[in-house]
């Protein structure tokens, strides 16, 4: 949220000092790590010239506050020795837009990690029970981006740190998000490590993966099918053979049961030749 955040009456939000003791930070927070040298570069130039942009808080019962927006620029003036900072006021915000205010201000300055994006993302779909698609318009964003962060959270721990290392992209872990498997998402992106696949290559050698099953499949299918085939035509001659020795069974009866056979037969067959195409 910029200087020229607005209250729910649009009137511009005055900027005061508020002690930094007061302020209490976790709460709406979507940064998880923190970069410890450049927060001490920030310290050093607050020391010099100030906190430039101010921080955004909203207000709680007992006189504290939660901090919204600035969680940087609030460590920065606690290791700078400042006993206050530049703040923003916003009374009567939502737990939910406290989230997106933050997600969204640090988004617009590309402060945070896929991985943080993606837990900010998933907390509102949770904790608050928006959609993907709520989310993404609330934070100004495109499904595809919704979608890779939260694939980057659902990749096997090993995945993880490989995108982490640099090792693997984002887009390589969402192609690869199409493979059932966690063990073999792993096999496929050491792969893409050690022979430097593109993300067209992974895709390529997916698809030849998935062929080489279905024709795998489709083999083992009419293998089974002849099988049953022989089966059903040996069964046939059985019955052929014996039914004329049920002496017992009056012949209207036999009839019926011929062809309750016969009909058995047609259905099992046809159930296989589903399953072989």
């Amino acid at each position: 949220m910029s200087l020229a955040a607005t209250t729910n009456t649009s009137k511009p939000l005055k900027v005061v000092e508020i002690p930094i003791r007061l302020i209490d930070e976790g709460k709406y927070s979507v940064r998880k790590n923190y970069d410890q040298e450049k927060i001490g570069e920030l310290a050093t130039s607050i020391k010099k010239t100030g906190t430039l942009q101010p921080v955004i808080l909203k207000p709680m019962p007992n006189q504290r506050y939660h901090l919204v927006v600035g969680s940087r620029r609030l460590r920065a003036s606690k290791r700078a020795y400042k006993e206050t900072i530049p703040a923003m006021i916003v009374s009567g915000l939502e737990d939910v837009d406290a989230i997106i205010m933050a997600l969204s201000e640090n988004l617009q300055r590309e402060d945070l990690t896929p991985f943080e994006e993606g837990w900010a993302i998933l907390k509102l779909m949770k904790d608050h029970k928006m959609e993907a698609q709520d989310v993404a318009k609330a934070i100004s964003k495109d499904m595809g981006f919704i979608d890779s962060r939260l694939k980057l959270l659902a990749a096997p721990r090993e995945i993880q740190e490989m995108f982490a290392d640099q090792r693997i992209s984002l887009v390589h872990i969402v192609t690869l998000a199409s493979v059932v498997s966690p063990a073999d998402q792993i096999e496929y992106a050491k792969q893409v490590i050690e022979h430097r696949l593109t993300v067209k290559e992974l895709t390529t050698l997916l698809k030849e993966k998935k062929a080489r099953k279905f024709q795998d499949r489709a083999e083992h299918l009419l293998i089974n099918s002849k099988k049953v085939r022989l089966r059903i035509k040996e069964f046939d001659h059985y019955l052929q053979a014996t039914l004329p020795e049920l002496k017992g069974i009056a012949y209207g009866e036999t009839i019926n049961l011929r062809e309750a056979l016969r009909g058995l037969k047609v259905t099992v067959e046809k159930a296989m030749k589903t399953f072989a195409d």
